[in-house]
């Protein structure tokens, strides 16, 4: 249970300061596939800083590596990364502005050539 808490808490967290800092309503399929996405994000840099960073390349996580101390430091790293993901991606939303002008081509056949 305590690794459930630890992989889909910190993406919450995330969405919560995400929401906050843009104070206006989601629909709730662009919610959803944001939440999946930091969750990917968020377990995908803090097991690779455990793993490259704290650890040696034969690290694994299975059920005896959630401790107490363990899951303690997980969810604290998962934490700070899910604060910085959030910010981050207002800062980066309001920042970038991304327009596509489209164009339709018709292509002519001068046919006295």
């Amino acid at each position: 249970m305590i690794q459930f808490i630890c992989l889909f808490l910190p993406a919450f967290v995330a969405i919560q300061i995400m929401l906050l800092l843009e104070k206006r309503d989601f629909k709730l399929i662009p919610l959803i596939v944001t939440y999946f996405n930091f969750v990917l994000i968020i377990n995908t840099i803090n097991v690779f800083l455990l793993v490259y960073l704290f650890g040696n390349g034969e690290f694994h996580i299975n059920n005896d590596a959630f401790s107490n101390t363990f899951t303690f430091k997980y969810l604290f790293i998962s934490m700070v990364i899910a604060i910085f993901i959030g910010v981050a991606s207002e800062v980066l939303k309001k920042n970038i502005d991304i327009n596509l002008k489209l164009k339709k081509y018709d292509k002519k056949v001068d046919k006295n050539v």
